[in-house]
């Protein structure tokens, strides 16, 4: 005899109560005052996170531009919504904590509102111009790291976190965030088996890009006398000086090179490049070698693809915009080829949404450069009342 089914059980999640307070041995207790409670919802079993969070797919994505230079290859976690419901409440909790007590360096703009990529690349620019006003040689080390967000030690972290003041119980629930972690990868339809992962913090996440901020945020502590602006894993060390040898010093770089280091993040040094600002001044016959610790000289280049902007050593954004104009050109000329495929509303709405977004992004770092290749940008623009 078949029984009805028991009538379905109703489920509300009971809050955790975590409290983000200095702990009275904590180093930052100090500067930071005690906030109040912070409510977390436990979705699954106190002090754990859900576990459905813990079991993602990855999908490769290569950072090369090129087919032939596609070597080195992210793992981008697909996370099913319900975890990044739950991450992006603990993360705004998270992130209030951390902003309301000024954690943060003022030289750290990645994942920060009111931050990003076009105010970080302002900062550096205003810094180098006023160097160069004061006729001083500028020379910046652009640093690139190797597998960054995977290369994360989960016991530093909770060991930074814990200094930030964050109770135990909070410690406990993010060290069961990081344990039990599998992967796999899912690419051209094929899966992988699952693989246990034990460092990192999974790219694609709510949360991993915070935790990964609160990681490196002490790095700027060993620029020494020089300049040096955090985005995630990219980061720039610049300096100015009246001379070349004030400016082209091994130092700061090396000093920066150790915090890297004690971090366990790696220097790619073959994607690390120098770069010696001289919009007024006489270029030197020859530069002075910057080498990393483990002997391999930097390559001195006079453009680099910084934070989306190209700049260059004279600050002229002439590549920039004429990367500008080609992605232009390429927009301008698929409406025009299927100009009668839409309406004159649809037209309009595609050139808000496909052209006047590059022209938007860092247009105040580049609105510097000549009337003469602005004029370039106006006349390409000027194109699309064509396609209708």
């Amino acid at each position: 005899m078949l029984r009805p089914p028991p009538p379905p059980r109703s489920y509300s999640p009971k809050p955790l109560q975590v409290l983000l307070y200095p702990n009275p041995d904590s180093r930052c207790s100090e500067r930071a005052a005690k906030p109040g409670p912070v409510q977390i919802s436990s979705l699954s079993y106190r002090l754990r996170s859900p576990r459905i969070g813990k079991l993602p797919q990855s999908s490769p994505s290569s950072k090369g531009e090129t087919p032939w230079t596609q070597t080195v290859t992210d793992l981008i976690s697909i996370l099913p919504c319900l975890s990044k419901v739950f991450e992006s409440q603990v993360n705004k909790q998270v992130t209030d904590h951390l902003e309301s007590h000024r954690t943060f360096s003022a030289v750290q703009s990645g994942f920060r509102a009111g931050h990003g990529c076009t105010s970080a690349t302002l900062k550096v620019q205003n810094d180098i111009i006023t160097a160069i006003d004061k006729r001083q040689y500028c020379a910046a080390v652009l640093i690139d790291l190797a597998k960054a967000f995977d290369s994360v030690n989960h016991h530093i972290l909770i060991g930074r976190l814990s200094s930030l003041g964050f109770s135990d119980d909070c410690l406990a629930w993010f060290t069961n965030y990081f344990a039990d972690r599998v992967q796999c990868v899912k690419s051209e339809g094929m899966l992988s088996g699952p693989l246990a992962v034990s460092m990192g913090v999974p790219q694609g996440s709510i949360l991993g890009p915070t935790l990964f901020s609160v990681y490196i945020n002490d790095v700027a502590l060993a620029a020494g006398d020089s300049l040096i602006h955090l985005y995630a894993d990219d980061t720039i060390l610049y300096t100015s000086g009246p001379s070349l040898d004030t400016v082209l010093s091994n130092r700061c770089f090396n000093a920066i090179q150790h915090s890297f280091r004690g971090l366990q993040l790696l220097l790619n040094a073959i994607k690390t490049k120098c770069m010696l600002f001289n919009h007024s001044l006489p270029a030197p016959a020859r530069t002075t070698s910057i080498t990393t610790l483990d002997g391999s000289d930097l390559e001195y280049v006079d453009i680099y693809k910084y934070l989306g902007v190209w700049l260059d050593c004279k600050l002229s954004f002439q590549t920039h915009i004429k990367h500008l104009q080609s992605k232009i050109k390429s927009r301008v000329g698929f409406l025009f080829r299927n100009k009668a495929s839409f309406t004159h509303a649809a037209k309009l709405t595609l050139v808000k949404l496909t052209i006047l977004p590059i022209l938007d992004f860092g247009d105040v770092i580049y609105k510097i450069a000549s009337n003469t290749l602005l004029s370039k940008l106006d006349a390409v623009y000027q194109c699309h009342p064509f396609c209708y």
